[in-house]
């Protein structure tokens, strides 16, 4: 299989049809291999239009949803970047082509160590991989300028958003990681220490873990 023009048909017939149009997002996306951030069995499905199952109930995010977030949360040569559900490091791949400093949070340790070697193995010096759980976030207050949630997600801990700097951004899924269900991509600004968001398109993509919403009392 051609990926050099598997990654050109992804960009040209996925993303920009789609008004991904972000000049550092897309050269970022025509760089990184995508092929090498799946299964070795799968790798013909890398450049498809749907979420690559990469085990253990995880996936690679579609390419347009990815696009289309990045392309909305407008990464900065400046930015500090916490990438959340890092799974195998794609999208902390292409965020360490436009940002200064990017870590990718994951839970997986499996995945975490392929996504180190990923790392690696393609000279990204600014980006690295932590362990841990994904609804906790990482750092402390104030930590990092943008966030990115790899996933969809059923509900927004402040253990996140509180380490969002003044003025930082964050982009996710909230809802919609089940069959038939239909999620909505929002970005979120910290203005005064307060955190609000807005809708930005409906979005389906797999769920990540650690995120269910806690049953309540039923009286």
């Amino acid at each position: 299989m051609d990926f050099v023009l598997a990654r050109r048909n992804m960009i040209d017939g996925q993303l920009r049809p789609n008004q991904v149009l972000h000049p550092a997002v897309l050269d970022a996306l025509e760089r990184v291999p995508r092929e090498r951030f799946v299964p070795a069995d799968r790798r013909a499905m890398a450049y498809s239009d749907e979420a690559v199952p990469l085990g253990d109930g995880r996936y690679l995010m579609e390419p347009m949803v990815l696009g289309r977030l990045l392309q909305a949360a407008r990464p900065l040569e400046t930015d500090r970047v916490l990438v959340i559900g890092a799974g195998t490091g794609f999208s902390t791949a292409i965020l360490s082509h436009v940002v200064a400093v990017v870590v990718g949070l994951e839970s997986d340790r499996r995945l975490a160590e392929q996504a180190r070697t990923n790392l690696e193995a393609l000279g990204m010096v600014n980006a690295a991989i932590v362990e841990g759980p994904l609804a906790g976030g990482q750092g402390g207050k104030g930590a990092w300028s943008l966030v990115v949630i790899d996933g969809a997600v059923s509900t927004l801990p402040r253990s996140i958003t509180e380490t969002m700097t003044e003025d930082g951004r964050l982009v996710a899924v909230l809802g919609g990681g089940r069959p038939g269900v239909t999620g909505q991509a929002v970005i979120g600004r910290m203005s005064g220490g307060i955190y609000s968001s807005r809708v930005l398109f409906d979005a389906g993509t797999p769920e990540l873990p650690g995120f269910a919403v806690a049953a309540g009392f039923v009286f």
